[in-house]
């Protein structure tokens, strides 16, 4: 219900934040009654306010116990509203979203400077102009900003700063109006008129010098045309691959005797930045589905469902901005400090950088993904793929005729040839140790184990008395067998060990040489 043409306040109870969304509405709703319905009285002005909250609203009224006097107050329902809705304040959550809010790509100072001092009010920081100045300095997109601010020293302001930073944002809109001519500073892009009639070859020679103007020839269209220009090959297929953005005379599919031209190197380029590269390929027939892999997985707090496609070619998480526009609003993102590059060597769009947390069956992990304008669908990289466990990777070495050619050394138990002679001091005291038990499980294995290690010659069955006697130790393997062990700790301290010296790495190292199959114990 409309009041002198001014829109009624409405409570969005479906919002993400609840105290901020009652903050909007309450503020709406005292302009309301201090103007178009002053001349109402206050039990009208409470009628107002319940039709205003909806359905919902109404609901948690009706769980209040109000006496007479309290349901003709205006004041008694906004602070009931505000204890329902209103949370306790965590100081520390609420600094720490101060702390952690950066100015992203493409987002407007404006919009910034807002939400830092909405966030600076909910930390209960004494000074709250220096830690606005403070965080613009620290958490700007433009290093040309924070140079500029950091030269003010201790004489910067919250004043100036705002007025600084500004004042370049609006010179760099106007600096590319200046640039480029056809660019609107209001955002609206221009319309061309195009043209059926046919050049002359005269004409594209005539105009053939102009493209050390326009810029480098485009691998896409293999015309010559600004950076800043789209490309007239995107979103078109070209004829004889049937390939998306690029021309027919421009592709690269096919080996060409023409000479390419040589392009030169662009110095604004900043070298130090890391390249990834996304090895992806869609392919135009979709009725091959199992030419390709994809995974549902939960992202998120609030466990949206994403179809990723997953490819083990690419170095880097990839969401469309498209996707995370509709799915992930309430995410805010970092500016992004890499380039990536696509199947064809082009520079994709990066929008931001932003950390979600991924759940694929009972593995929870947190990834960072990279927000790309692209008509491509989402993409898991190998890190991440092994990391939620969607893909093993196997290393397999194939053996080719070792164990063919050296038969005999891979049968029976393995033995040594020869003897060992182990000499013991004859005025050490023999010790004889008690017989451990061994569980009632594994008896009868246990005494499988021992009659075959006798039958294959290990061990010989003793019946008369002896000096020495050391403990049994049975250990089970991961495969279900049983190690049969001794413990002959006393044996070895009456054992005379002979001394030879050790050899050294720079020693056995010559020897390896020509050696081509190794062991490792």
């Amino acid at each position: 219900m409309d009041s002198s043409g001014v829109p009624a306040p409405r409570m969005d109870w479906d919002s993400a934040n609840l105290p901020d969304a009652w903050r909007r509405f309450v503020q709406h709703v005292k302009l309301m009654l201090s103007s178009p319905l002053s001349s109402k009285s206050e039990e009208t002005q409470c009628s107002y306010l319940l039709l205003w909250v909806g359905e919902r609203g109404r609901d948690i009224y009706n769980t209040w116990q109000l006496s007479e006097e309290e349901a003709k107050k205006l004041t008694t329902y906004l602070d009931r509203f505000e204890q329902y809705l209103m949370p306790k304040t965590n100081t520390i959550f609420a600094r720490y979203k101060f702390n952690e809010r950066l100015q992203g790509e493409g987002e407007s100072f404006e919009h910034f400077v807002t939400e830092l001092k909405l966030l600076v009010k909910q930390g209960g920081y004494e000074n709250s102009d220096e830690m606005v100045r403070d965080r613009i300095v620290f958490a700007t997109s433009f290093p040309q900003v924070r140079e500029k601010l950091l030269s003010q020293g201790s004489d910067l302001t919250l004043e100036k700063a705002i007025d600084m930073a500004r004042s370049y944002e609006i010179a760099q809109t106007q600096l590319k109006a200046m640039v480029d001519p056809h660019t609107n500073l209001q955002g609206a892009a221009p319309t061309h008129a195009v043209s059926t009639k046919r050049q002359s070859t005269q004409q594209k020679h005539r105009r053939a010098p102009h493209h050390d103007k326009m810029g480098k020839v485009c691998g896409r269209c293999a015309r010559a045309h600004s950076q800043k220009e789209e490309c007239p090959a995107k979103g078109r297929s070209g004829k004889k691959c049937n390939k998306m953005n690029h021309f027919a005379k421009a592709c690269r599919s096919e080996a060409s005797n023409q000479c390419n031209p040589v392009c030169s190197i662009n110095p604004d380029t900043p070298s130090e930045e890391a390249e990834l590269f996304i090895d992806s390929i869609t392919k135009c027939n979709e009725g091959e589905a199992d030419e390709q892999a994809y995974a549902d997985v939960e992202v998120g707090s609030r466990h949206h469902t994403v179809s990723f496609k997953l490819d083990t070619g690419a170095t880097a998480n990839v969401i469309p901005a498209r996707l995370f526009k509709k799915r992930f609003k309430q995410v805010s993102l970092a500016p992004p400090t890499r380039t990536l590059s696509g199947y064809e060597g082009e520079k994709l769009n990066i929008k931001g950088t932003c950390q979600l947390k991924c759940r694929w069956k009972d593995i929870h992990k947190m990834l960072t993904f990279d927000i790309v304008e692209t008509a491509a669908p989402p993409i898991l990289g190998l890190r991440a793929c092994l990391d939620l466990n969607l893909v093993k990777l196997v290393m397999s070495v194939q053996i080719t005729g070792v164990m063919e050619e050296f038969a005999d050394v891979f049968k029976g138990i393995g033995k040594f040839p020869g003897e060992c002679d182990l000499h013991i001091d004859p005025d050490a005291t023999p010790v004889v140790c008690p017989p451990r038990r061994i569980p009632f499980t594994l008896r009868e294995r246990l005494k499988q184990e021992l009659d075959d290690m006798e039958k294959n010659g290990i061990i010989i069955k003793v019946k008369e008395p002896t000096e020495w006697v050391n403990g049994l130790v049975v250990a089970e393997k991961r495969n279900g067998n049983l190690r049969v062990c001794l413990d002959p700790r006393e044996l070895n301290k009456a054992i005379k060990r002979p001394h030879y010296p050790l050899p050294t790495l720079d020693g056995i190292t010559p020897k390896l040489a020509g050696a081509q199959y190794f062991s490792v114990m």
